[in-house]
């Protein structure tokens, strides 16, 4: 064997890895494929790294220590063999380094070839070593590298597949040194071009972004033409490699594609990156019919300690380029969110912002050399990436100011190469329960900022050549509401009066995503990896008045005094300043055993001495109580949250004291949450509705009907209003008096704006009479439901009793809005009567 010089692998650097082809390269090669002369043709050798099973003919080596490619000391299995163990160099990373003060952008296209200086400090000493970076088959033949190394490089290129990485660190220094001191390459080897086609369009041809579709049966045609030029080129690799492995007297494996493993390098950091978007610019996207002004600042603390794991492609004999295979992070990545919304407004402004409103999305942190052999030959840019938009929305008359801030780990371990990035062996990301503070609000209104933004890990093989993008993507949403005087209740740290109703509170919705991509100049390939960590949820909620916010205390009305067992009304509700639009959960407590019951029915769930109750936060909820025996009771109701939020601290209670006698009494009461009680007093609830529905204030009613004033029915107008106890969809029609004409009509909960007079309602087929419409206000037609529960095939059909006719009907179980009085149900021609009761479900 030949002796040789002491050679170093110049080579390439950490990164996730992604390795698809150049455009220009993919398709030039698809246009000269690699054909071997027929006195040349083989089978096709065995994969790369597996070493022949018996020697090759005529080759033989004396066993022991000998001087490998790159002067890397060389162990002999067995003489004769056809195959070495080859030593690998070692690689090693430099001090990390303040990112330069320039750089190349992430996204920007890759060069065919391009000089490249790096620089470190090795055992105390300063090495800069100069290279080429070679970008497939178009920057080997480019580029001013000596032509025997040209002609190597050619032809190794031409087997790569799609999702390999054709990016070459060549030294041309190692390469002058390795080539001199051995025989010449013969001029026959090198890649084996045919005829260019005629076809000058850019179909098929292979861009960062995979290949340029003309349409799938093309782009499917491609990929097979692409794959059968490449095993041409691999059977005309093996050959050639095969002579000239006979030539430098290696061993057969020496042409082949070895891993050089990595070791891991730490990434820590420490960054708070900030951004302000300003409410009066010209937003991405959204919409207006008021005014605004102000701003929303992002700031995004973000914590990593990680590791990062770098493998590469190393040939033995050719020791003067490496590529990379792939790139390995695992650690935890910690991620902030801290919303500062100030704003003035005036109607309704929904608006979305990009983020960041200016520059690019990539926040440089820090360089790290890549060091071979003792030599630098690349540099990791370890960066952040921050892309996404943020969501502005107020309504009304909104001024003030709040911040906000969500703080959560993610931790995961990651590979990505060529096919994309895969979880390792850590398993899937995970990410930590988020903690979450407020630092000041001060809000009259209601606002809304809800950023999308992903927030990424970013590293990348000098700048742009390959790339690992992985990290958390947060979805958060900070509301903050203000009504009354709460801001100056919470200046002065007064305790809300109970006539006072005023809000302050603040709230987060929150989840994860995470992401993971593999890149090339910038450009995604193979398989991105997205997955939901958390479902979104609410995990924040804050009253933010000293005391609690008087508008989050249930508002209550109805008797002091009550009759022995007889059932006692009483109305609950929420204060005119109550914020949310989600069903409110009531507590209602209550001692003197007394027997309760709620309408609609299903609004509340009754235990012995309580029970919890969830209705639409815009209408009143009505309660009966009835006590078996005299004496003085206590009867209280809390709110303690809806359906999305819990309310912290809980709100105080309104209580009731409750005189129970062998009487009933008119007398009212009044509750701490809702001020004075009772149907005739205006208690300044939500929407400003009076209570006391089964009174009418005009001064008459009927049977079927209950007319109350409506303050928000201004002029001639009058309402008729149906609203069964529970959800269903008969239809409804209004007739003028007499008339068979319908003049308006709809299905399930209704209301209907009419001119003042008398009008007919039919429900379900059964006509109702008598219905008054007055102006300024709502008749409400006594209304239940009928659930009948039957077999699937049995036919059910209602009838009106007064003169058989038929109503409405079905098949099975099934649930029938009908007015007050008796119906019919008939069933395989028999006929019982049920009486339909206001508000009540009744079960046949």
């Amino acid at each position: 064997m030949s002796s040789t010089p002491s050679f170093w692998l110049p080579s390439l650097a950490l990164v996730a890895i992604a390795m698809a082809a150049p455009a220009d390269e993919a398709a030039a090669q698809l246009r000269r494929p690699a054909t071997p002369p027929p006195d040349r043709a083989r089978p096709a050798t065995p994969p790369a790294e597996t070493a022949p099973a018996t020697p090759a003919p005529g080759r033989t080596t004396t066993p022991g220590a000998s001087s490998g490619p790159g002067g890397l000391q060389s162990t002999v299995i067995t003489a004769p063999v056809a195959a070495k163990v080859y030593a690998l160099p070692t690689i090693s990373y430099g001090e990390p380094m303040p990112p330069p003060t320039r750089s190349l952008a992430f996204d920007a296209r890759l060069p065919q070839f391009e000089n490249l200086s790096v620089a470190a400090t090795v055992n105390g000493r300063s090495v800069n070593r100069q290279l080429v970076v070679l970008n497939g088959r178009e920057g080997i033949e480019n580029a001013p590298i000596r032509e025997d190394a040209r002609r190597l490089l050619a032809m190794h290129v031409g087997k790569l597949n799609l999702s390999e990485s054709t990016v070459y660190f060549f030294d041309p220094q190692v390469a002058s040194a390795w080539l001199d001191a051995h025989p010449p390459v013969p001029p026959e080897v090198g890649a084996q071009e045919e005829e260019e086609d005629e076809d000058d369009s850019d179909c098929g041809d292979v861009s960062f972004n995979g290949i340029v579709d003309c349409g799938e049966d093309a782009v499917e045609n491609f990929e097979d033409e692409y794959e059968r030029a490449r095993e041409r080129a691999q059977d005309w690799y093996d050959d050639s490699s095969d002579d000239l492995a006979d030539l430098w007297d290696e061993a057969l494996n020496c042409f082949s594609d070895h891993v050089l493993p990595g070791v891991s390098v730490p990434v820590r950091f420490d960054i708070t990156p900030a951004m302000t978007v300003n409410l009066s610019q010209s937003a991405s996207r959204g919409s207006a019919s008021g005014n605004v002004t102000g701003s929303v600042g992002l700031g995004i603390p973000m914590d990593g300690d990680l590791q990062a794991k770098v493998d590469f492609f190393y040939i033995p004999c050719l020791p003067f380029v490496v590529r990379p295979r792939s790139v390995t992070v695992t650690g935890d990545l910690t991620v902030g969110e801290v919303l500062a919304i100030q704003a003035t407004a005036t109607g309704a402004f929904n608006q979305r912002y990009t983020i960041p409103p200016t520059g690019g999305p990539r926040i440089p942190i820090q360089v790290i050399p890549i060091i071979i052999g003792g030599v630098p030959v690349a540099i990791i840019d370890v960066s952040v990436y921050i892309e996404g938009e943020i969501e502005v929305t107020a309504n009304g008359s909104v001024v003030g100011n709040a911040t906000l801030s969500n703080e959560h780990r993610s931790t995961f371990d990651f590979t990505c190469d060529g096919h994309g990035c895969k979880t390792g062996p850590g398993g899937s990301p995970t990410a930590s329960t988020p903690v979450t503070t407020t630092q000041s609000v001060q809000i009259e209104g209601k606002v809304t900022a809800k950023p999308g933004i992903y927030t990424a890990l970013m590293v990348t093989l000098n700048g742009n050549v390959l790339g690992a993008r992985l990290g958390p993507q947060p979805f958060l949403e900070g509301t903050a509401v203000g009504c009354g005087n709460a801001t100056a209740t919470q200046t002065n740290g007064d305790q809300s009066a109970g006539d006072q109703n005023a809000a302050l509170a603040a709230d987060l919705d929150w989840g994860v995503d995470f992401r993971a991509d593999a890149l090339i100049g910038g450009k995604e390939v193979g398989d991105s990896y997205r997955q939901s960590i958390t479902r979104e949820n609410h995990i924040w909620f804050k009253d933010l008045i000293p005391g609690g916010s008087s508008a989050l205390r249930a508002a209550m009305a109805g008797p002091a005094e009550a009759a022995t067992g007889q059932p006692t009304a009483y109305k609950l509700s929420v204060p005119s300043c109550y914020p949310y639009d989600e069903d409110a959960k009531y507590r209602v407590t209550w001692t003197g055993e007394a027997t309760p019951s709620a309408t609609p029915a299903s609004a509340c769930q009754w235990q012995s001495g309580g029970g919890d109750c969830q209705f639409d936060p815009t209408r009143e909820l009505d309660l009966r109580f009835a006590w078996p025996a005299a004496g003085n009771y206590s009867l209280t109701a809390a709110l303690i949250g809806d359906e999305h939020r819990t309310f912290d601290p809980a709100p105080l209670a309104t209580e009731f004291a409750v005189a129970v006698t062998g009487e009933p009494s008119t007398t009212t009461g009044g509750g701490a949450g809702g001020g004075a009680a009772g149907p005739t007093a205006d208690r300044g609830q939500r929407g400003g509705s009076s209570t006391g529905p089964t009174v009418d204030r005009g001064g008459s009613g009927s049977a079927c009907c209950d007319i109350v004033p409506n303050p928000a029915m201004r002029g001639r107008l009058g309402r008729v209003v149906v609203a069964y106890p529970e959800e269903v969809s008969p239809r409804i029609d209004v007739f003028r008096a007499g008339e068979t004409r319908s003049v308006a009509g709809g299905y399930g909960d209704a209301a209907f704006d009419l001119l003042p007079g008398n009008y007919d309602v039919t429900i379900s087929g059964k006509r109702v009479t008598g219905v008054t419409v007055r102006s300024g206000n709502d008749t409400k037609i006594k209304v239940g439901v009928l659930h009948v529960t039957a077999s699937d095939g049995t036919r059910v059909d209602l009838v009106d009793q007064a003169d058989g006719r038929s109503l409405i009907g079905g098949y099975g179980t099934d649930a029938y809005g009908l007015p007050i009085g008796e119906v019919g149900v008939q069933i395989a021609g028999q006929t019982e009567a049920v009486v339909i009761e206001a508000g009540q479900v009744t079960d046949f």
